[in-house]
């Protein structure tokens, strides 16, 4: 009988454990997807060559860990200050950086050694502050007007070619708040990339795929010039004005906007 109730305990606790060790699995996973957990901890997944969300917002205090969900090893690398450095992450390998100091708007950028044209950006915020970004699936797949909460903000599209005009239309002009949405209608591989301030990345995309990114600093003269990764010599430019101002193509208000050339 003493046997029997030693084996009926030990049974019992291994349940709880397993329940235990499930629930912990169940929640990180949940929190993979959202890139953020309780407790002021976001995750940012390395995969497909690319960071996931890309933009992440959070609070001074508050942690990113990278977690490397590709074959090919990676980085988060921050050079400028304050500088910061996971090291070479390899498959499922993971590094975890606190942030002690807020950000200005633009927020702090890093890249990937290896590879450059990965980038992505923290945004750290005071303690008690607001955060913008949603941390819903692959960060800021919320619409941006939403976020800025802007009702005529807009989302303009560029569809990239293989042949001459690649970029179409270049230059691709909106205004403070807008977005543009890349899309690629070739058949080669593009990306629509720029490494220096203000640095943005598509990534990778494959005929049909897109991807978009706000824009919520003005321009100056002929813009902001960006290029494709695999074919250098892709190259186009976005001109940022404030709003109010006029654009030589205008557009109905909350529209998402193909503005092709002719």
């Amino acid at each position: 009988m003493t046997r029997c109730r030693i084996l009926f305990v030990s049974l019992c606790c291994l349940v709880v454990l397993n329940a235990r060790t499930l629930t912990s699995a169940a929640e990180k996973g949940e929190a993979d997807s959202r890139g953020q957990h309780a407790g002021g901890a976001h995750v940012v997944t390395i995969r497909d060559f690319k960071f996931h969300p890309a933009e992440i917002e959070i609070q001074v205090g508050d942690s990113v860990t990278w977690v490397n969900k590709d074959n090919a090893p990676h980085t988060a690398t921050r050079t400028d200050d304050p500088a910061f450095d996971t090291g070479l992450l390899r498959k499922d390998e993971e590094r975890t950086i606190e942030f002690s100091e807020a950000s200005s708007g633009s927020g702090f950028e890093y890249f990937c050694v290896p590879h450059p044209f990965m980038v992505g950006k923290v945004r750290v915020l005071l303690a008690g502050s607001e955060l913008v970004t949603s941390h819903q699936g692959e960060g800021r797949r919320e619409d941006a007007t939403k976020a800025l909460a802007l009702p005529d903000a807009q989302v303009v599209e560029v569809h990239i070619k293989d042949t001459a005009p690649y970029f179409q239309p270049n230059p691709v002009e909106i205004r403070v708040g807008d977005s543009v949405k890349w899309i690629n209608d070739g058949q080669a591989p593009h990306t629509a990339t720029r490494r220096d301030p203000p640095a943005f990345n598509t990534g990778l995309l494959a005929n049909g795929q897109s991807a978009t990114v706000r824009f919520d600093s003005a321009t100056s003269g002929a813009g902001i010039g960006y290029f494709c990764v695999p074919h250098p010599y892709m190259t186009g430019s976005v001109v940022v004005k404030l709003r109010g101002s006029h654009l030589i193509q205008e557009h109905a208000p909350g529209e998402s906007t193909s503005r092709e050339e002719k």
